[in-house]
């Protein structure tokens, strides 16, 4: 996208609304059925709340007249990335906010009606959730979550893939709608099959679906609102748990030990570099780096410890990942992501020029770690 080109994206799932940006500008239009809820639940204590936390997406309201489509801008998430960009950890931390926003959501009798990745964005090494139009009025006899499924989907059997079977998360790209627990099943041992938590979340929904030929609409249970919102908290903690079950135990790989192992530096020269990086980000003052082939982060913190928002890209996941807990533990507004750099170039032919929706207005600076 070239310099002052307006982006408009409509909201082509939800037909509640949809969808502008606006150079710096995010309006989000909510049409008139759907308006009062919406403006109800950015009114509550919760959603004021989550937002000063800066776990939800600020909103101010610009026009809410009676029968007409509510009007609201956000502020633009400097740097905007998918899931298949993101690290084993920020898979997790996405899953996290999505969950605990159900069980808040659930005690102020709301829910979501959908639970997908792609609701989340990253505000540098912090998760938001973005999209308002998920949450929706609970049933408070129902004791389903009906997104569940999707969470499984696009969260959980996701991880699973990667944990168990090596599956790369970037391959979610090709897999919108996430796994089916047939995907998976083929390629388990016997032993992981009936392991927890994928014996709930693969093997019995695989085996269920193979004897009853497919699946049909879920049962509409009515139970007393208390016992319902019950069984709903205990099930969004079950959630809670296999997510943490599925998180991958931190790897290393051959270029995550990179900043002390590489010999083709000696430590001097390795010193130089950190002095060189340091003195010129002093010098600079940029608003925002790009760190191409950021490994695990160290030139990524002296940026950001002169204030710059910084995006990290390479194509190691285990190196990324452990930048982004770096970041996340110090609080850093580091965004890594796990980019094949060369193809991106290539596809943008020309980054700085391409990357002007992200770095207009901005000073920039680019660090090739």
């Amino acid at each position: 996208m070239t310099q002052g080109t307006s982006q408009n994206i409509a909201t082509f799932r939800d037909p509640a609304g949809s969808l502008r940006i606006h150079g710096e500008q995010v309006l989000r239009t909510i049409h008139p059925h759907y308006a009062a809820e919406s403006l109800r639940f950015l009114q509550s204590d919760l959603a004021r709340r989550w937002t000063e936390q800066g776990h939800l997406v600020a909103s101010q309201v610009l026009s809410a007249e009676a029968d007409q489509p509510l009007l609201l801008e956000h502020p633009r998430v400097f740097f905007p990335s998918y899931p298949w960009e993101w690290t084993p950890g920020q898979w997790v931390a996405a899953g996290e906010l999505t969950l605990e926003l159900c069980g808040q959501l659930l005690h102020e009798g709301w829910i979501l009606k959908d639970a997908t990745p792609l609701n989340i964005l990253f505000e540098g090494s912090r998760p938001v959730f973005v999209d308002l139009l998920s949450i929706e009025r609970r049933d408070p006899r129902s004791p389903l979550w009906l997104a569940y499924g999707q969470f499984a989907r696009t969260f959980l059997l996701p991880l699973a893939a990667y944990k168990h079977l090596g599956w790369p998360l970037a391959a979610t790209l090709n897999r919108r709608d996430g796994y089916e627990p047939v995907d998976l099943y083929p390629y388990l041992s016997s032993l992981e099959r009936w392991s927890a938590p994928l014996r709930s979340l693969v093997t019995l929904p695989y085996l269920f679906e193979k004897r009853k030929g497919g699946g049909g609409a879920p049962p509409r249970l009515n139970q007393e609102p208390e016992i319902a919102a019950a069984v709903l908290e205990r099930n969004f903690r079950g959630f809670a748990r296999a997510l943490h079950a599925l998180e991958p135990k931190g790897r290393d790989s051959r270029w995550s030990e990179y900043q002390t192992a590489a010999d083709h530096y000696t430590d001097q020269e390795r010193q130089h570099k950190q002095e060189f990086v340091d003195r010129a980000m002093q010098l600079l003052r940029p608003g925002s780096v790009l760190d191409i082939g950021g490994n695990t982060g160290q030139y990524s913190r002296i940026a950001a410890s002169v204030g710059a928002r910084v995006v990290a890209w390479d194509s190691d996941v285990a190196s990324s990942d452990r930048s982004w807990r770096e970041a996340r533990t110090a609080g850093l507004p580091i965004l890594p992501l796990v980019a094949d750099v060369a193809g991106r170039l290539q596809q943008w032919d020309g980054a700085t020029t391409n990357l002007s929706p992200y770095w207009n207005g901005r000073a920039t600076a680019s660090i090739a770690s």
